[in-house]
């Protein structure tokens, strides 16, 4: 067991075992928004993709949103969310480290950051008609 200063000046002891459900519920969490994010970025690149290669090239789409701009759409929305999360779990893991210096340290943070490399990769290549 490792000793934490509490705010009234004293020692509190206490063992991973105690901080495992606030770590495992901000984990489980930002796991949520990855795989939502991942899920938003991949798809719209297969739809893009889908209708690049369904459509002939001669033709264009009559639609108000076609599937280029939809693809942007979808894969824009997963980045935003996976960096609207990135920053909520950080943010939260810092406020529970400040209380609880014991709390392991998350490679959540390493996988968002994977997983955007992935997303602007996808969305260049909607960009640039690839």
């Amino acid at each position: 067991m490792k000793g934490v200063p509490d705010s009234n000046g004293g020692t509190r002891y206490l063992d991973q075992a105690c901080l495992r459900p606030h770590t495992v519920g901000l984990r489980e969490h930002h796991d949520g928004l990855g795989a939502t994010a991942t899920s938003l970025i991949t798809f719209g690149f297969s739809v893009y993709k889908f209708f690049q290669f369904d459509i002939k090239r001669d033709s264009e789409f009559s639609g108000l949103v076609g599937p280029r701009e939809f693809g942007l759409m979808m894969i824009t929305f997963g980045l935003v969310s996976l960096a609207a999360g990135t920053v909520q779990h950080i943010t939260s893991m810092r406020r529970l480290r400040a209380q609880y210096p014991a709390v392991a340290r998350s490679v959540a943070a390493l996988l968002a950051g994977l997983i955007s490399i992935l997303g602007i990769v996808a969305l260049a290549a909607v960009i640039f008609r690839q």
